[in-house]
């Protein structure tokens, strides 16, 4: 479940049923307690308004190096402590705990009462933050907070807890990467299916321009055998126009040569005439 924050106050956030409140709120000492402890007169005006409504708040509380939470339930007016070092006298919240009793009761104006709920106790001052952020998550979703009565089983609970939240994180991560794994083949294949989508393009648009340039080629060729028609057209008129001047040139002379022969023969034969002939 993932917390949400409240529009109108950045201190707070929200899980299910439950509003967690500001960390540093729930920072304790003597000389300096944390907002929740100051009572009425040194509270803030969200803290107050807060009081007001009729819901359930979680306060993390940090105190000698210790961490807990306390469930503030307006609605029935009880104060819930999850403590894992009740047991451990240097690290219990015994102290902060009744300070923020007698706090809340002077900004509500009303009597709380306050239970202590069992959970498992910790031996060695490392492990109260998961013990807490443990005990927390189950408490927002719902969940029961088992209780063994040994030493051991309580360390083996957590151990187990550990355990499950590892393989949990380690499951999430491998079906993170499964999830990128998938997408870059996705994008990829989509790569591949544009790739092949620009090549078949690029090859009809080959195919056209192949075609376009046969076209124009085959359309070169018959221009080309027209005119080279035409020009033996053209050629064989000239050779039999030129035939047929020579012919007539020759002809011509042939004339000539006979008309020649017919005076040579006149004067020969002294029978030559000269006819219209002008004077000098």
């Amino acid at each position: 479940m993932k917390p949400k924050k409240k529009k109108n106050d950045e201190e707070t956030y929200t899980i299910g049923d439950y509003t967690i409140l500001d960390v540093n709120w729930g920072q304790y000492t003597e000389e300096r307690p944390g907002e929740i402890f100051k009572g009425r007169e040194k509270a803030g005006k969200p803290l107050k308004e807060m009081m007001e409504e009729s819901k359930k708040y979680i306060m993390v509380i940090h105190y000698s190096f210790h961490w807990s939470f306390v469930i503030l339930d307006n609605i029935k007016k009880r104060l819930s402590t999850y403590d894992s070092g009740v047991k451990i006298s240097k690290y219990s919240h015994k102290e902060p705990h009744n300070a923020l009793k007698r706090s809340i009761e002077d900004i509500t104006g009303k009597q709380w009462n306050m239970e202590q709920i069992p959970v498992p106790q910790q031996d060695e001052g490392e492990s109260c933050g998961y013990r807490m952020l443990s005990n927390l998550s189950r408490v927002t979703k719902g969940q029961e907070i088992r209780r063994g009565r040994e030493k051991e089983h309580n360390r083996l609970y957590y151990y187990l807890e550990i355990a499950q939240t590892l393989k949990d994180n380690q499951i999430k991560r491998n079906q993170k990467r499964k999830q990128k794994r998938k997408r870059k083949e996705e994008e990829e294949k989509e790569g591949e299916v544009e790739q092949e989508e620009i090549e078949e393009e690029q090859r009809q648009q080959r195919q056209k321009r192949n075609k376009k340039e046969n076209t124009e080629s085959k359309k070169r060729k018959r221009m080309s055998q027209e005119n080279k028609e035409q020009g033996n057209e053209e050629e064989e008129k000239e050779q039999k126009r030129q035939k047929k001047q020579n012919k007539k040139e020759k002809d011509t002379e042939m004339q000539e040569q006979e008309k020649e022969k017919r005076n040579t023969y006149s004067l020969r034969s002294d029978r030559f005439r000269v006819e219209n002939m002008q004077p000098d």
